[in-house]
């Protein structure tokens, strides 16, 4: 359109009408303070940057919130101290439960759409 008018445009959720960070922790085993990603687990998402950024922050600050990663991993994410990661899941409800227990959810990827 004409300069200075734009196109706003939303999407829903809909979530479930029962979650709980305790159930998330009882499921998951995770009981430290944790940051969160949910998506595919991959370097075009800034996942490998995020994981640098956690390793720094562990360095600077041992006692730094945990990382944990939802999602279909395209790059190995096993022994890294403090990160968790824990597959795709299906039930929105444990999404929902995730993101109920997790301090902030991260969205590293500098080019990310809808």
């Amino acid at each position: 359109g004409p300069r200075g008018i734009g196109i706003i445009t939303g999407v829903g959720i809909e979530e479930p009408e029962d979650y709980s960070a305790a159930r998330f922790r009882a499921r998951t085993g995770i009981e430290r303070p944790f940051l969160l990603y949910v998506g595919r687990i991959s370097p075009a998402k800034g996942c490998l940057q995020i994981l640098d950024f956690h390793t720094a922050m562990r360095t600077a600050w041992p006692d730094c919130p945990d990382l944990v990663f939802v999602g279909k991993a395209e790059i190995g994410l096993d022994g890294r101290p403090g990160v968790h990661a824990l597959g795709f899941v299906q039930d929105e409800r444990d999404k929902f439960d995730a993101l109920a227990a997790a301090l902030a959810l991260v969205n590293p990827s500098p080019m990310e759409s809808l």
